[in-house]
């Protein structure tokens, strides 16, 4: 079973990821050669050299008032990739809460690398991106993002 996100609201925006950013930046090849997704699922990905990445979500408010949520990577160490890679399709799943590393850029946010909890809320989501020891964290998923820069169009 596949974590899906609920889009079913017309004012919800999305952004989502198709991959880490240091996978981004990899050559096709090198990506063909060194990229692994566990169980053959986008949701778990083993990189030879860089480490294993989790698909989570950021939940944030816009300054319209309508919901972002972010589909995108984060970085596990390797204890805590074993630990995911364990529970992620059992019953024991929505337990799951360990610390990462945000794998991508949020839009307009940054914060490549940051520390964060990444935390169950939804047995049948992805993990949620929840404050952890950066400080930064906590104030953009508490602060509204700007509307304008993330509707286009």
């Amino acid at each position: 079973m596949q974590r899906p996100v609920d889009l079913s609201s017309t004012s919800r925006h999305t952004v989502h990821f198709t991959a880490p950013d240091a996978v981004s930046e990899l050559t096709e090849q090198d990506q063909q050669s060194r990229v692994e997704y566990a169980w053959n699922r986008d949701d778990l990905l083993l990189v030879d050299g860089l480490g294993c990445f989790v698909r989570c979500l950021v939940e944030a408010t816009c300054t319209e008032g309508h919901p972002v949520v972010v589909n995108l990577w984060a970085a596990l160490d390797e204890e805590h990739a074993q630990r995911a890679v364990g529970l992620w399709w059992g019953p024991e799943y929505a337990s799951l809460a360990m610390p990462g590393r945000l794998a991508n850029s949020l839009p307009y946010q940054g914060l490549l690398d940051a520390q964060v909890r990444l935390a169950v809320r939804d047995e049948q989501s992805y993990p949620f991106v929840e404050p952890g020891p950066d400080p930064r964290v906590a104030e953009i998923l508490r602060q509204p993002w700007p509307h304008s820069d993330l509707v286009k169009g």
